[in-house]
């Protein structure tokens, strides 16, 4: 995506903007379009170290200047108390995210090109420099340090040890013991002049509205000079790796499969999927263990469990690579415990955590959309159905912590100090969204699960006479139990009484094939859904009418995390409402054609305003819909790339 010199030249229209980089590895690169960091989780390479079992800002920035007639032209921009400087943006002609992020400055007669990457699979940045217009240029680079876990903030100390280590043309700084050293690997020889400066009191706005401290120090270990000639580039490497690559074709290198990473999506017909579809591999991770996986949003999420499975289906099998989605599904299947798959992934070796109930529901859900395509019964009967098998007892058997199987083939799960569903926000010391009890989706996903190892067993001659007692008992009870008949919807959890609470919660229940509703009783909670619950950007975690209902997501962490699901809206939730929607409708192809209009706003003036080429992970519940949360959410990318699936599949038929 492209934007021009008047959006490059404006703070105000370009901080708000982020792009973001990965490896592929759990390694991410993000700032706004003037490189002007505005959150703590900004940085060149942010990089995921299993070691230390986290994920740790190394290079912060990269300063770029150059020197015209002995003095600096400072190219950078950074906020400071009340001022930026310098004001490098003044110079900004144009900033493209394809195929990597690359700034253009113009000064006089001299026009430079600067672009940066992460190599695939490497702790590796990579920069290339090149004068596109004036001749020549003496071009002067400063690496900013920070050097510390990525949900803190830098602070000027005296343990940081910015002593330079020449090898060859290439420089290392080794800053703190127990830490990997950062080393610089330039293609031509470079002048180094070491510096040892800190520049204090680096302000991050987008930190000061969440409320957490937002100023840091960062270190400047040293300068680095070099002349270039006119179309002919320079490169820089700063990685992890002490040996000097061949930095000219790394570049090269990683440009080209970018290319044909790309190529699969070009022939999309919808512009903004082909986009989407795009974006979707920054998340697909191969973690420290070797399994592949998915980061659940950047700049701050890691991997779990849950938005993993919810996730998988877009990223993997409506991408056109189920074959990644099986193999996700067989690593988490081979960390199932006491009938839960974890809810988090440790980055390293230490534990993961099996904190929800729902993960291994979600689990069933991706299974079933793996089955939808051709060639993959028999391979989820062989790899998954074992594991399958074992929650479904495990529940049965009342051995998943903190969830109970019910006489009446009912789960209910957790107490009033619990949060054991995505709902799972505390403020205040408490759970900000109390659901304990029966949590309609907990009960439709198992009843869902039940159908799916019924189907699958049956199929090898099986008897499922005990699983199919059970998956009646629990049809029924649903209805029973959910149904509101007044309002014409679906209770959001059931206690002693049905909590009456209009959420979308109940989307997941209508959106699957298992689900007991009646064709009449659907339409009345898919349309009371669209009134109260629908907007442009997503749906409403709760109807404006309620008295809980809270309009806007801002404020500090307890003020965001008690409105997060009271009305905040989601866009991942769009793609099991617009499923409802399009199976229980009476005219799929008019119902498919007014949700894609209904949506608009979200896929076409969305994408460029916030993470840039991605989807945010929440929205304002009331208009203009401001965004928030992550620049780039796992879930809110897959449910909108299968939501737009579906309604074109109804759409073409």
């Amino acid at each position: 995506m492209d934007f021009n010199r008047s959006i490059c030249q404006s703070p105000e229209a370009s901080l708000p903007r982020e792009w973001l980089e990965t490896n592929g590895r759990g390694d991410y690169g993000t700032s706004s379009i003037l490189g002007c960091n505005t959150r703590k989780y900004h940085g060149m390479l942010v990089a995921s170290l299993p070691e230390l079992h986290n994920k740790f800002v190394l290079l912060s920035k990269m300063e770029t200047s150059v020197m015209e007639a002995g003095s600096e032209l400072e190219l950078s921009t950074n906020h400071y108390p009340g001022a930026f400087h310098p004001k490098g943006h003044e110079h900004l002609q144009h900033f493209s995210t394809s195929p990597s992020p690359t700034w253009s400055y113009r000064w006089g007669e001299k026009l430079l090109q600067v672009s940066y990457a992460l190599q695939a699979g490497e702790h590796r940045a990579l920069f290339r420099y090149e004068l596109l217009e004036g001749g020549e240029c003496q071009l002067r680079l400063k690496p900013f340090l920070a050097y510390r876990i990525n949900h803190t903030e830098a602070k000027a100390n005296e343990f940081f040890n910015g002593t330079l280590h020449q090898e060859g043309e290439s420089t290392s700084v080794f800053p703190y013991e127990g830490m990997p050293g950062l080393h610089f690997h330039p293609s031509a020889p470079v002048e180094v002049e070491s510096m040892g400066n800190w520049f204090n009191n680096i302000e991050f706005y987008r930190e000061r509205e969440r409320g957490f401290d937002y100023h840091e120090d960062l270190f400047c270990p040293m300068a680095m000079e070099v002349k270039l000639q006119q179309n002919s580039p320079f490169y820089l490497s700063v990685d992890l790796e002490q040996s000097q690559p061949d930095t000219p074709a790394l570049w090269e290198t990683e440009m080209a499969r970018r290319e044909q990473a790309r190529a699969p999506f070009a022939a999309e017909k919808r512009d903004f999927i082909s986009i989407l579809k795009e974006q979707g591999a920054h998340f697909l991770t191969r973690n420290a263990r070797n399994e592949l996986s998915i980061t659940a949003g950047f700049p701050w999420f890691v991997e779990w469990g849950r938005d993993t499975m919810i996730a998988l289906p877009g990223l993997t099998i409506y991408r056109g690579q189920p074959e990644l989605g099986l193999e996700i599904l067989k690593s988490y299947a081979g960390h199932e415990k006491h009938g839960l798959i974890p809810n988090y992934l440790a980055i390293g070796d230490g534990d993961h955590a099996y904190n929800s109930i729902d993960a291994s529901l979600w689990f069933f859900w991706a299974i079933g959309e793996l089955l939808k395509v051709e060639g993959y019964r028999q391979r989820v009967i062989e790899d998954l159905l074992p594991t399958m098998e074992k929650i479904i007892s495990t529940y049965r058997e009342g051995g998943v912590p903190q969830a109970r199987l019910l006489d009446n083939g009912l789960i209910t799960a957790g107490h009033t100090g619990t949060q054991l569903t995505w709902m799972d926000a505390n403020a205040y010391g408490r759970p900000a969204t109390p659901r304990n009890g029966c949590p309609v989706e907990i009960n439709g996903l198992f009843l869902h699960g039940l159908s799916l190892v019924i189907d699958l067993k049956s199929s090898l001659g099986q008897d499922c006479g005990d699983l199919q007692d059970l998956a009646n008992k629990t049809s029924a009870s649903f209805v029973e139990a959910f149904w509101l008949e007044e309002p014409g919807y679906l209770a959001d959890v059931v206690q002693h009484e049905p909590d009456g609470s209009l959420r979308p919660n109940q989307a997941f229940a209508l959106s699957l094939p298992s689900c007991p509703l009646s064709r009449e009783q659907k339409q009345r909670a898919v349309a009371a859904m669209r009134r109260d619950l629908l907007t442009p950007f997503g749906m409403r975690t709760l109807s404006p009418h309620s008295h809980m209902f809270r309009p806007r997501y801002e404020g500090n962490g307890d003020e965001r995390d008690s409105a997060y699901h009271q009305g905040t809206v989601w866009p991942w939730l769009l793609g099991h409402f617009v499923e409802a929607s399009l199976l229980c409708s009476d005219d799929p192809k008019a119902e498919a054609s007014r949700l894609a209009q209904d949506l608009q706003p979200l896929v076409v003036d969305h994408l460029d305003t916030y993470g840039i080429g991605s989807i945010a992970e929440v929205y304002d519940a009331t208009a203009p819909h401001r965004p928030g949360g992550c620049i780039a959410q796992a879930w809110s990318v897959s449910e909108v790339i299968r939501a737009f699936d579906l309604i074109d599949q109804h759409l073409e038929s």
